[in-house]
């Protein structure tokens, strides 16, 4: 147990500070006192201290939402720069993948204006086989069976009488002539019968029947199989002559043909010109 001395000296500090505080109260009381005498009413010791205490504790409460608001915009600024910080990260990745395709893309062009230059070169050297390619073609349409001229009139009408006049595209032109060879030569290679209107040797059309051994010979007989030829490829053009002594021939040859009667060999008139 504590001494009686010690208890008095306890007695005597407990009664010090609580002097030391009523003092420190009295003395506020007497700072705000005399602050507010010029325009307020005398106040009693303890309102007084008590509107000093409301002060310190709105003051204090100010300071404390000032402290947590400057917090919360700490914590916003600091998220806003990092996401900055992101967007200049991510921006300039773009940018350098952009500046990379960008790259690609010249390299690309660069090649691409290469392929488009020889090309171009390669096209300026089929100018001349292609333009000598229509001359002959044009050439060789009269000495072709009518039938097949025919067929390929509208390809042929493509084909342009001055090649250095023409204004189509080369690979149009090249497109034509290919196409007219295709169905000359696809003729060439099969026997071909049509009905046709020609001038017999009195002077007279009359409609028969021509066979076609590809575009180097041909043979026609009438309806009445009085009246025959042979047709062959001249230097210049296609040239019926008449082989009357043949229609019998003629016609069962292209009986033959059809399958109307059974298959042997003929004797039939050649003309090479």
């Amino acid at each position: 147990m504590a001494s009686p001395a010690k208890k008095a000296s306890s007695s005597r500090l407990v009664t010090q500070s609580l002097r030391t505080a009523a003092c420190a109260v009295c003395i506020a009381a007497l700072g705000i006192a005399q602050e507010g005498a010029a325009t307020a009413p005398p106040e009693s010791p303890v309102e007084t201290a008590r509107t000093y205490v409301e002060k310190r504790l709105e003051a204090w409460s100010i300071i404390t939402k000032e402290k947590n608001d400057w917090r919360t915009a700490k914590v916003t600024i600091e998220d806003r720069i990092a996401m900055a910080q992101r967007e200049t990260e991510e921006f300039g990745k773009r940018t350098a993948d952009a500046e990379k395709n960008i790259t690609e893309t010249d390299v690309k062009n660069d090649e691409l204006v290469g392929k488009k230059e020889r090309l171009e070169a390669a096209a300026k050297a089929l100018v001349d086989p292609v333009a000598a390619l229509e001359q002959r073609l044009k050439a060789m349409l009269p000495r072709l069976p009518a039938p097949l001229r025919d067929h390929v009139k509208l390809l042929t009408q493509r084909i342009p009488d001055d090649p250095a006049a023409a204004d189509q595209r080369l690979a149009v032109r090249f497109g034509s002539v290919a196409a007219v060879l295709q169905e000359v030569d696809k003729w060439n290679t099969t026997i071909s019968v049509v009905p046709e209107l020609l001038p017999l040797e009195d002077g007279r059309k009359a409609e028969v029947t021509a066979i076609y051994l590809g575009i180097g010979q041909g043979y026609y007989v009438s309806a009445d199989d009085q009246h025959a030829g042979v047709g062959s490829a001249t230097d210049s053009e296609w040239v019926w002559r008449p082989a009357n002594e043949a229609a019998a021939t003629i016609r069962e040859a292209i009986e033959i043909y059809k399958k109307k009667k059974t298959a042997r060999f003929l004797s039939l008139p050649v003309r090479i010109d």
